[in-house]
């Protein structure tokens, strides 16, 4: 006989279930973006800002690989050079995307560079390839 109001205290021990209630299903849908499209104050995934911070990591990612294959010490093989301008291509791409604007759908000036390396790296690919290239970019 939870709901028997007339009882004393019931009423008071109702309000705070049902504070603690909608204080969870709010902060739930606040703070985790529960329900609606993942976008909460406590959501990491969505919350990376305007990109800049993970296309840096892209671009010292791609430099390193680009390093990588160019570097004649390493006396890597034809692969994993072929690999390395592949990856490096990939990751110029992604930090090339990772710079667009959500709202208009424009890239900024950083984005289209990113994008002029990311070419000039996928032509040292598919020189450093023989025949026919992968259509699929290998991944990590």
């Amino acid at each position: 006989m939870l709901f028997d109001l007339q009882a004393s205290g019931r009423r008071r021990i109702i309000k705070v279930v049902y504070v603690f209630l909608a204080l969870l299903i709010g902060g739930g849908l606040v703070l985790f973006g529960v329900g609606g499209s993942g976008f909460g104050l406590l959501n990491a995934d969505q919350n990376a800002g305007s990109g800049s911070a993970t296309g840096d990591s892209y671009q010292a990612q791609a430099l390193s690989l680009e390093k990588k294959a160019l570097d004649p010490k390493a006396k890597a093989s034809a692969s994993a050079t072929a690999n390395s301008w592949a990856e490096a291509a990939k990751l110029r791409f992604q930090a090339g995307a990772a710079g667009a604007d959500t709202q208009s759908g424009a890239y900024s000036e950083s984005s289209l560079k990113e994008f002029k390396l990311a070419d000039q790296d996928w032509q040292q690919y598919l020189k450093t390839v023989p025949g026919q290239p992968d259509p699929i970019l290998p991944t990590r």
